[in-house]
């Protein structure tokens, strides 16, 4: 894809919605969140997503990076919870 086709609105439409509600809330059931709400490193990730989408900081997310870390520090200790693409990629 071209750099101007990325940045055409995408028209799927998901089951279950896409990632916001119509009320404007993150939709955890999204399918593009895969089971990361629902798994053990759940929480973590809840409050680092909903603190990025809502942050005011510039550059964006600058006041998340501690629940980050904490996304981090839990991936390390579950592994399993990434996929065979990610789980290359060395976490620091």
């Amino acid at each position: 894809m071209t750099e101007e086709e990325l940045r055409i609105p995408s028209k799927l439409k998901f089951k279950n919605g896409g990632i916001y509600n119509p009320d404007g809330s993150i939709n955890w059931d999204c399918p593009c969140l895969g089971n990361l709400p629902t798994s053990i490193c759940g929480e973590p990730f809840k409050l680092a997503l909903n603190c990025l989408i809502n942050s005011k900081t510039d550059p964006v997310g600058l006041d998340c990076i501690d629940l980050f870390e904490k996304i981090n520090s839990c991936f390390k200790e579950h592994p399993e919870l990434l996929s065979d693409e990610t789980k290359d990629i060395k976490l620091e």
